[in-house]
């Protein structure tokens, strides 16, 4: 999301047994995330501020897990700051806002 409008082209499901990387493509660095954030924030300055690979999320004992692997915090929806390095088991409907602005909401598919 940019605020509260939804961006489509960052919806992604998550497999057993894979990772999803979350970041900004850089080919010249060889990182090709699986939700590439570029050109979708409000501004230059906004986009730099989140890293080229700022999160992970995966699939952990029943649980989805938010890996910070960026250099900046990322806001959970408490407030609380994610730092870099931390995990959070995230819930359905619980959405965090990373670096920059934007926010990922998780979201139960129907099968």
């Amino acid at each position: 999301f940019r605020g509260s409008t939804p961006i489509p082209q960052l919806t992604c499901p998550i497999l057993p047994h894979k990772s999803l990387l979350v970041g900004k493509l850089s080919a010249s660095r060889a990182i090709f995330p699986d939700i590439d954030l570029r050109a979708h924030f409000v501004d230059s300055q906004s986009e730099n501020s989140c890293s080229r690979q700022q999160a992970k999320i995966y699939w952990s004992h029943g649980q989805i897990v938010l890996h910070n692997v960026g250099r900046s915090p990322i806001t959970l929806v408490d407030g609380r700051l994610l730092s870099g390095g931390a995990t959070h088991d995230w819930r359905p409907g619980e959405e965090v806002t990373l670096p920059g602005g934007l926010s990922l909401r998780l979201a139960l598919r129907a099968i």
